[in-house]
């Protein structure tokens, strides 16, 4: 009996050893190419499928976790949202811009407000050289607001809001404010006459209507002289309780006044009235410096030979002083003013622009 038998068909060797036969064995065989390459596919599968798994599981909490409500206290959260507008490190802006964006921002706003100070440069010099000249106003005559019609105005002004002159004669503040600004408006006079040794101003005599330069833009001189007792050395006359109101007119450039009649005077007429006869009656005399009597009434007068007002330098308005000679007290005296003798002054009764009108009380 042999212990080995020839291989079969089934490509193998069965052993006999007498007790048995190796066919009942297992056979072992030679893994397949085919084999490895499944199981090497099925272990890629696998890992594919717990990565997708992973993945799922990952985005569905983090899902969720969004879904759930922030529960952090309103202040915290405010704060938190304004922090990331200043910086947020995710989208690297500041401010919600990012660099690109202010570089651009700025950009634009450098170039709009180059724009309008170049703007506002042209429209200067064209205004400051080509508009306005410093001798001449724009509008004049009849274009001018004013139309060739100057108003009548006092000094002082006790106060923009009102016209009333009130003081008490034994105290002397309280009419200092009344004094203060008619010397400081003196002063214009006399300084610059004092000081000014360049200016061609003339000697004018308004008695005889003589001019020292037959020159318009050689200015007159007004004498301080001319408004005596109402000056500095006396306080206007408010210690002894007849105060002095100086009058003139507004300058008009170009303005000339148009006398009415030559035969009644050469000057424009100024003279101060109550505005009801209690107020005549209570207003007592008044005094004017420089004066003309015209049949047996007194008159300020203001003579032509300043005008007209060329912007010249050196110019002053010619004053009227009107002094109060003893007015009754505790009362409420309404004065009003007027020009006489000359036709371009406006006499409507809307604008009432040559009479002035105000108050005087003395306690």
């Amino acid at each position: 009996m042999s212990f080995f038998r020839a291989p079969s068909e089934s490509k193998g060797f069965e052993l006999d050893d007498g007790a048995g036969s190796l066919d009942a064995q297992p056979r072992r065989t030679a893994p397949s190419v085919t084999g490895a390459s499944s199981a090497a596919g099925g272990s890629v599968a696998a890992r594919s499928h717990i990565t997708k798994a992973s993945r799922y599981t990952q985005q569905t909490f983090t899902n969720t976790a969004s879904e759930l409500p922030d529960r952090r206290p309103a202040l915290v959260r405010e704060a938190e949202a304004f922090l990331m507008y200043l910086y947020n490190p995710e989208s690297g802006t500041i401010l919600d811009r990012t660099l690109p964006q202010f570089f651009a921002l700025m950009l634009s706003y450098f170039i709009f407000y180059s724009l309008i100070i170049i703007l506002l440069i042209i429209s200067y010099v064209i205004f400051s050289f080509l508009v306005i000249n410093e001798d001449t106003p724009h509008l004049t005559g009849e274009q001018n607001v004013l139309r060739l019609s100057p108003a009548l105005a006092m000094r002082p002004v006790p106060d923009f809001m009102g016209t009333l002159i009130r003081f008490r004669q034994t105290r002397p503040e309280s009419y200092l404010i009344y004094t203060t600004h008619l010397q400081a408006y003196l002063d214009q006079y006399e300084l610059f006459y004092n000081t000014e040794r360049d200016v061609n101003i003339v000697d004018c005599n308004i008695e005889t209507q003589e001019r020292g330069s037959p020159d318009p833009n050689d200015p007159c001189r007004f004498e301080l002289s001319w408004l005596d007792p109402c000056s500095k050395q006396g306080f206007f006359g408010y210690p002894r309780g007849s105060p002095c109101v100086l009058l003139k007119l507004n300058r008009v450039f170009g303005w000339v006044p148009d006398i009415i009649s030559n035969s009644t005077s050469y000057n424009m007429l100024v003279r101060c009235d109550g505005r009801t006869d209690t107020d005549r009656e209570n207003m007592g005399q008044i005094k004017y410096y420089p004066s003309e009597t015209i049949k047996g009434v007194e008159y300020g007068i203001m003579s032509p030979l300043f005008y007209p007002y060329l912007t010249q330098v050196g110019y002053r308005s010619p004053l009227v002083a009107a002094r109060f000679v003893s007015p009754k007290r505790n009362v409420v005296i309404m004065v009003e003013c007027r020009v006489y003798n000359v036709r371009n002054v406006r006499t409507t009764n809307d604008l009432r622009s040559d009479r002035l009108a105000f108050e005087l009380m003395i306690d």
